[in-house]
């Protein structure tokens, strides 16, 4: 007799679960660990370029406050990735250090990444996805780049994790895991902006439908007419201007005082909940219509957004300001003729989206499409909301030219391609098992047949991927280490380094940051803003003047290397950093400086005043 009513089947059915729960818990492990690994390889092999060097600034300060002050000036920067900086700033602000947090959450990404497919689309789905996002060229880049990209990957995974299961589950833990992953997204980067539209429009469409469950015709109707209005006015009304107008009204109103213009905001939101609390309390039908259970999902749906809502409130006056400055965000997207094939296959392929993995992921995006109708359409949904959403809003912003976007403005979109690339492996695995099962050969096992094409496909897809990956570590950035080792070997004492060009300031933060890592006293100063004390320091020094120029036009570079006073000594592996030395190393360094910015004059005239404060401390 079998104890607590179970049967030899059922013994030998838990079994078999346990042990695959085991090995699918060990496979993720692993994944984990090659994650971390291939994160970690060659760590410090490339140099920091502007933008890494850029986020070491928040390591120096003070504290939080600080950071959100600082991404407040930025403009285009979110706080939350850069609190990590500042923490990880306790133990220096080199390359490694930096870099650490990235790789971090480009870890995190793998599980969470399985966690995602396998709630979705089954075990092998999410085997699949994370073995992906351990080894995707585009993950690891930006799991080894000090930005926020790789947390925002992650973030987005979870975000719409927790949109699936509080739609599916309606469990307040869910629910408050959608909140709490959506206001972390949203303070990690702008782009999450869109994203957070999909998991809005995907949770209003289950839950109004789970809420109408059983309503009469009439009820339904009105709701999806209200929801097409709203969806119109969301495509066609210009909103910026709008919600500029409504803010300087709230700003004229609190007299200016953005605090008191939250604080009033977060007090109309309490004595609503007060009010409506006690509405509840003294109306018996509100109770029972409030209390249905086919409401629950609904309230716990409106307090989830409320949250959201009132965390991301005392932001608000910073994103208008970044949406008024279109040369901080899709504004900044400019080619030379209408974006077209060439350009989409550029953005692809920086996604490291090519070859079999772009056909896998427009299978995948088939499957999705069938398993919609097929008793999938919650999961289905979600991914396809998740791709298309954003794809739409940036494509209303930008027109053609989100064709040519940056890669990494749609990170965000990366982990939902590995999920669709999961789903087509597991449709095509279960297709060779229903057609195995229908051949009725009794030496041909049907899950034997699905487990072996999903093997050969994935084969295929590491056969492009691993090669892809291992040639990506030797893709250089913008080499600042290596022009700033250079400048400091063979500099004597009191070389400064004066940078020219357009992108001067550029260079000047760069460099500045590698001659303090590499413990240098050589001096670098933007060539516009030369002032006194720096030509008194070229007057009393016996060293060398450098000239940098960084992104040189077609003028600058014909001058760069031609014949002349200045000598082209050194260009970076990405043919972006020229370093300049005088041809003649033996006039002074108040001449030297003197001759580097009369050269560079004729396609820089904002050196001039430059030039007239060294010639008056010459003169002297």
């Amino acid at each position: 007799m079998a104890v607590s009513g179970r049967t030899p089947a059922d013994h030998a059915l838990r079994a078999a679960e346990l042990r695959l729960a085991t090995w699918t818990a060990a496979a993720v492990a692993g994944l984990t660990l090659v994650a971390l690994g291939v994160r970690l390889y060659r760590l410090d092999g490339r140099s920091l370029w502007l933008d890494e060097i850029l986020t070491s600034q928040p390591a120096h300060l003070g504290g939080p406050g600080d950071v959100i002050l600082w991404s407040r000036v930025a403009i285009n920067q979110m706080p939350f990735f850069y609190m990590f900086t500042w923490f990880f700033g306790h133990w220096g602000d080199s390359g490694v250090i930096l870099r650490l947090p990235p790789v971090i959450f480009g870890t995190l990404l793998v599980p969470a990444l399985y966690l995602l497919a396998r709630d979705l689309f089954g075990v092998r789905a999410g085997i699949v996805a994370a073995l992906l996002g351990a080894v995707l060229p585009f993950a690891v880049w930006y799991s080894q780049e000090a930005r926020n990209y790789s947390l925002l990957m992650l973030m987005t995974t979870l975000q719409m994790w927790f949109a699936y299961r509080a739609v599916k589950s309606g469990r307040v833990a869910d629910w408050l895991g959608l909140a709490l992953f959506t206001i972390l997204n949203l303070y990690t980067h702008y782009v999450a902006l869109a994203a957070t539209a999909a998991v809005a429009l995907y949770v209003l469409i289950f839950v109004l439908a789970g809420a109408l469950r059983g309503a009469p015709a009439r009820a339904k109707l009105a709701v999806s007419g209200l929801i097409a209005l709203a969806v119109a006015a969301a495509a066609l009304i210009h909103w910026r201007p709008l919600l500029k107008e409504a803010r300087d009204y709230a700003l004229a109103h609190a007299r200016g005082d953005r605090a008191l213009m939250i604080g009033i905001a977060l007090a109309v939101a309490v004595i609503g909940i007060v009010l409506a609390t006690m509405l509840s309390r003294r109306s018996h039908r509100l109770r029972q219509l409030v209390g249905a259970r086919r409401y629950r999902q609904v309230e716990l749906a409106a307090l989830a957004g409320s949250a959201v809502a009132l965390a991301y409130l005392p932001w608000v006056p910073s994103l208008l300001v970044f949406l008024g400055r279109p040369d901080q965000s899709l504004g900044q997207i400019h080619v030379d003729h209408p974006a077209g094939l060439p350009e989409l296959a550029n953005t692809l392929g920086g996604l490291s989206l090519t070859g079999s993995l772009l056909i896998a992921l427009g299978g995948g995006l088939v499957a999705l499409g069938v398993w919609a109708f097929r008793g999938k359409a919650a999961e289905s949904l979600l991914v396809l909301l998740w791709l298309a959403v954003p794809l739409a809003i940036f494509g209303y912003s930008a027109g053609r030219n989100l064709l040519a976007i940056d890669s990494r403005y749609l990170a965000f979109l990366v982990p939902a391609a590995l999920t669709v690339i999961g789903l087509a492996v597991e449709a095509l695995s279960a297709g060779a098992e229903r057609l195995a099962a229908g051949m009725r050969r009794p030496k041909l096992s049907p899950p034997r047949v699905g487990a072996v094409a999903g093997v050969v496909v994935v084969a295929l897809l590491l056969a492009q991927t691993l090669p892809a990956l291992a040639a990506s570590y030797g893709q250089p950035k913008n080499d600042y280490r290596a022009t700033a080792q250079r400048i400091a070997a063979a500099s004597p004492p009191g070389s400064i380094v004066i940078s020219v060009g357009d992108y001067s300031d550029w260079t000047v933060i760069c460099l500045k940051y590698y001659f303090r890592q590499l413990h240098s006293d050589v001096q670098v100063v933007d060539g516009p803003q030369v002032d006194r004390p720096v030509a008194d320091a070229l007057s009393s020094s016996h060293g060398m003047v450098w000239g940098v120029v960084i992104f040189p036009s077609t003028d600058q570079r014909a001058l760069v290397e031609s014949q002349g006073p200045e000598t082209l000594d050194f260009v970076d592996a990405t043919q972006v950093i020229y370093l300049l030395r005088p041809s003649d190393a033996q006039p002074s360094p108040i001449t030297q400086a003197l001759t580097l910015l009369r050269w560079e004059l004729p396609l820089q005239p904002a050196l001039a005043p430059s030039i007239a404060v060294i010639e008056a401390t010459a003169a002297q």
